[in-house]
């Protein structure tokens, strides 16, 4: 996921100050669960662990009497519970639909003079096809 952003505020001595941000985020969720089959063609999954998550985190600030900015970038195991609902289409094909949770951060990463920490944490909404293929 990448979100990111600009925005001004005034720091204490009144001076305006411009911010921009952006955050990287690359995870690969490892879960064990059940999957509840129902009727002939649906079939919901409850699961939970823990994901693999790497990411990078870039501000700066400036001003009149400030120009600063970081990188931080980051490795975490955040923990992850999913909930997925999944409408077989052909014996071969799929829809699926997910909302995942994951809780965890980083530890704190220096950057010069700055610290910061990656956060995972939050809700995630996927959605897409799943195709099989019998070997």
């Amino acid at each position: 996921s990448i979100t990111g952003g600009t925005g001004k505020t005034i720091d204490l001595s009144s001076n305006v100050v411009e911010a921009t941000y952006s955050v990287w985020l690359f995870d690969v969720p490892i879960t064990a669960g059940i999957s509840i089959p129902f009727w002939k063609d649906v079939r919901i999954s409850l699961s939970g662990g823990l994901a693999l998550g790497y990411g990078n985190y870039s501000n700066s600030f400036k001003s009149a009497t400030l120009n600063s900015s970081a990188s931080f970038s980051g490795w975490a195991f955040p923990v992850v519970f999913i909930i997925s609902g999944e409408y077989f289409i052909t014996n071969s094909s799929s829809l699926i639909t997910s909302i995942s949770y994951y809780k965890g951060s980083s530890t704190i990463i220096k950057s010069g003079s700055d610290y910061a920490k990656i956060d995972f944490t939050g809700y995630r909404w996927n959605i897409g096809i799943s195709f099989f293929f019998d070997m």
